[in-house]
This record gives structure tokens, sequence and C-alpha cells, in this order.
């Protein structure tokens, strides 16, 4: 009988699902098994090998959290050429004060020219403006002032030339017109920021007795009657508006 209970226990396949407390004898002889001193040191470098290991992985989650010397100064070049870029899309003054008007904050240093967007455009330049909605065409203006704000931003005053479509008439209606590239002249005033501006156009006077060419043979808009915005009427150019059209005239 006690060689069968002794057999029985060598080869339990279960044994390892016993309780602690049956298998008290089994665990204290593993307590006793000998380490040797190869263990030890292997297991010392093991665990030195892990510490290192979490204080990497806690410099870099440091480190990306915070940039170092290097991103900063990366990031301090993006955000300079940012700016840079950000200044470059705005208009600039050129050139001397020619005159100065106001005090305070309504002073404006006023000039003959400015430059945007690497492009030139003085006094009396004809120009289109940037249409105040998406289906309308670009305005077609007359530059009378440059002036520059208290706050530094550059500011461009117009003559606004309407185009038929454009001109109102007293009583309903468009004025109408033998060309669609006629434009009529005003003494309408717009005030917009010079950035506005798209780009030059070219623009020809045309004295009332005389035809307007064809459109190969003098491209560009052409005007020969003033448009009164107020009273909605268009009036023929008179030798008195000579100032006006003297520029863009063509012919005798």
């Amino acid at each position: 009988m006690r060689r069968r209970r002794s057999t029985v226990s060598e080869s339990n396949d279960e044994e390892d699902e016993v309780s602690p407390s049956r298998r008290g004898g089994n665990l204290e002889k593993r307590k006793r098994v000998p380490v040797s001193e190869d263990n030890c040191e292997a297991n010392a470098r093991e665990n030195l090998r892990l510490i290192e290991l979490k204080k990497k992985k806690k410099k870099e989650r440091k480190d990306k959290d915070e940039p170092g010397p290097v991103a900063e100064a990366e990031a301090k070049a993006e955000d300079s050429e940012r700016e840079t870029d950000e200044h470059d899309d705005l208009a600039r003054s050129m050139g001397e004060v020619v005159r100065v008007s106001g005090t305070g904050k309504e002073k404006r240093n006023h000039y003959r020219s400015f430059e945007y967007d690497g492009f030139q455009y003085h006094l009396e330049d004809p120009v289109l403006l940037v249409p105040e909605k998406k289906n309308q065409k670009p305005c077609v203006a007359i530059v009378k002032d440059i002036y520059q704000t208290f706050d530094g931003a550059i500011m461009v005053a117009t003559h606004r030339l309407y185009r038929p479509e454009e001109a109102v008439k007293n009583g309903g209606g468009y004025w109408p017109s033998g060309t669609m590239r006629e434009v009529f002249y005003s003494f309408h005033r717009t005030e917009v920021p010079a950035e506005s501006v798209m780009h030059k156009c070219v623009l020809h006077f045309i004295p009332s007795d005389k035809q307007i060419p064809p459109r190969k043979q003098l491209p560009g808009f052409v005007f020969q009657k003033v448009y009164d915005t107020e009273r909605q009427m268009v009036d023929t150019l008179t030798d008195q508006d000579h100032e006006i059209y003297s520029k863009f005239l063509v012919g005798d």
C-alpha cells in the first residue's frame, strides 16, 4: 500500500494545480535550491540594463515634450521666416514723404508711389481693383493719392471708372455704350488698402468727335464721358476737364 501511494504522488500530472498547503514540502525544497554566483551576476546585469532602459525612455519623453536648443532654434527660424513672408505680402511705400496731413491717430504720410507683390505703382496709374463680390468684374480706377496710416497700412485713394453695366441710369436701367470696353470717368473717390490693387491696366481717352478704334488697333479700356454718381447722369468731357484726360488722350 505504501508503494502505491508513493507511485501516484510522483506521477501526478495535476501537481501545479494543487494548493500551496498541499505542496508545502515541494516549495520548501525549491527555496533551498542553491543559487550560483554566475546567476547573481547575470540578474544584476539584467536589472541594470532595465534601469538604464527606463532612464533612456524617460529622457526621450522629456525631450519630446520640451524641445532642446536645436529644436527651439529651428522653431524660432520658422517663426521668423513666417513673419518675413507675411511682411512681404504687404504693400510698402516708396520714396520720400511728399506731404503730411492730419494729427494724432489721423496723421497720414503721403507718397508718390508704392510697391506691392514685386510691382511699383505711381500716382495717376490706371489699375484694376479686386471686386467687392465674387461675380463682379475688377473695378477700373485711377490712383489719385497714396498714403500711410497711423498704424502703418498703405492706402490708395482712387477715382473710379464705371463700366456701362455699372452706371445706373436716373429713372432705371443702365447707360448704354457702343462697346463693352468703354468706361465712364467719375469723381467718385474710393479709398482701399493698397493690397486691393490687382495690376495696372491700359486706359485711353477718345475725344467725343472721334470714333473708338478697334481693340486690335488700340487695346485697353477707353473713355469719352464722365458719369455723375449723384445725378446718375452721363456727360461729355469738356476742355475744362483737360487735366483729367490729357494723360490718356489719343489723337489730336
